[in-house]
């Protein structure tokens, strides 16, 4: 994918728009099971956080995501998942969620966590979009004040 140069005339696809979705809602407690051990977007009715974006010209963005995270006894994880096309949460999978790029949180001390991933490859000009899946190794886990920014990258 090409790289903005000095001297490079910029176009309105080289920069669309910064996007993000907030939810403050908890999803899950810690005194009772809704969040299962399987990446999902939404467990017992929640909202999905996410939001649909445009690829740059680079096929480059900048996705930064964080929530408040809490359990009852083992870890909740919260993992950022992209897939193609605009319907939030579905599409083929370009980043799938995974322990390796999830925030996460051991125990009842409820701490607020983030993370950034840079996500490459993606096709200039394509719609995609950007959902965060929500998880726990056990225990009850509970997910609050969600929220994922997407932003066009060099």
């Amino acid at each position: 994918m090409p790289d903005l140069l000095a001297g490079s005339v910029v176009s309105a696809l080289d920069t669309p728009p910064t996007v993000a979705d907030r939810q403050d809602g908890t999803v899950g407690s810690v005194s009772s099971a809704v969040i299962g051990t399987s990446y999902a977007t939404t467990w017992g009715g929640s909202t999905v956080c996410g939001v649909a974006f445009s690829a740059p010209t680079t096929g480059r963005v900048l996705l930064h995501y964080a929530a408040e995270l809490d359990n009852s006894s083992m870890v909740t994880l919260v993992a950022p998942r992209v897939g193609d096309g605009a319907t939030v949460g579905s599409g083929a999978e370009i980043v799938a969620p995974q322990d390796q790029i999830a925030i996460s949180n051991a125990g009842t001390n409820q701490v607020r966590c983030g993370a950034s991933l840079l996500v490459d490859g993606l096709t200039p000009g394509a719609t995609y979009n950007a959902a965060l899946s929500m998880r726990v190794t056990g225990g009850n886990g509970a997910v609050s004040r969600r929220i994922v920014i997407v932003a066009p990258a060099t």
